[in-house]
């Protein structure tokens, strides 16, 4: 599993959720015989959930090539969009739509913020009513409200001053079945930030944060871990799948490398450096942070930089490096 299908899932879910109580309100305002809310995902139109009246029109978990859905016309525009007879409008030349959902009206609207990002689209059809403007302001009234959920679970998920996702997320990530093994988390805590807060002043060590926050994204870029804010100047690298022990432990050096390198923090030249440790075998969260920050302090207690691993056999630490 990668970062960007861990995310992925995470924006499913909660369109999920939300629509489902949202097709209630609907069912009495549009009284359409369908609706469904999809998403865009690597060149498909996935239907994240669906409601039916009296036939199956559309299914949840439906897939269908992008180029070939209605939803298509809302994302090249990001704008509303009503078709009063799909029968003479396929969304392509040469689709035979009939053989498709069948002639019927279509309305859909965009699930957006108000700054331009769109999570997904809404859509209503039925076979005996035609749409009209003022079931377009229903639809994005409600669509709103989702998109305003969607992205308020998101705020709840990151940490405010890195970015990075926070505690609460890393727990959530941890409750759900565990279909992402074999999983590794590393847990690094940087080096003398204390003394880095009493002698440059707290705002230098937000700024430090911040700077590791910003190296810790640009290096999960390619999709290979997840970085979480733990607590204070405690960070988590959590790899969703791996397939050698030796390239996480690379990694992980990597990331060491480029922290080190020195910087301009709030106009001040300036290096990070931190002590690391990792584990790849527990049965929860608690045992994965713990077995790790446990590898973490054997490389706090020696070279304060580089990385330990634990080592579950003999219940001891494998100093990897530094």
């Amino acid at each position: 599993m990668t970062v960007s299908s861990e995310h992925s899932r995470r924006k499913y879910n909660l369109l999920r959720q939300a629509s489902h109580h949202m097709f209630e309100a609907l069912t009495e305002t549009l009284g359409a015989r369908t609706f469904f809310v999809a998403e865009y995902e690597d060149g498909s139109n996935l239907t994240v959930s669906s409601w039916n009246r009296d036939e199956t029109t559309v299914q949840e978990g439906a897939v269908q090539p992008f180029h070939l859905a209605y939803c298509k016309l809302v994302c090249d525009g990001t704008a509303a969009v009503i078709i009063d007879d799909t029968s003479d409008h396929p969304p392509t030349k040469g689709m035979d739509v009939t053989k498709q959902i069948g002639a019927c009206s279509f309305i859909a609207v965009p699930i957006a913020t108000p700054g331009g990002a769109l999570f997904g689209i809404i859509c209503a059809m039925d076979r005996t009513r035609r749409f009209t403007r003022a079931d377009v302001i229903v639809l994005d009234q409600l669509a709103r409200t989702v998109a305003c959920f969607v992205e308020l679970e998101d705020m709840i998920v990151h940490d405010d001053l890195t970015g990075l996702y926070n505690r609460g997320y890393v727990e959530t990530f941890f409750q759900e079945p565990s279909e992402r093994y074999p999983l590794a988390v590393a847990f690094m805590d940087l080096n003398d930030f204390k003394l880095i807060n009493d002698t440059y002043g707290h705002d230098f060590g937000d700024a430090v944060l911040q700077h590791v926050g910003s190296t810790l994204r640009r290096l999960s870029a390619d999709e290979r871990f997840i970085p979480c804010r733990y607590a204070g100047d405690e960070f988590l690298v959590i790899f969703p799948a791996y397939r050698h022990k030796e390239e996480v432990v690379l990694l992980l050096e990597y990331i060491l490398t480029e922290m080190a390198k020195p910087v301009y923090i709030a106009g001040r030249p300036f290096s990070v450096t931190a002590s690391m440790g990792a584990c790849f075998d527990a049965d929860s969260l608690n045992a994965y942070v713990a077995r790790a920050d446990w590898a973490m302090y054997r490389v706090k207690n020696d070279t304060k930089h580089g990385i330990s691993i634990y080592d579950r056999d003999n219940e001891d630490w494998v100093p990897k490096s530094g």
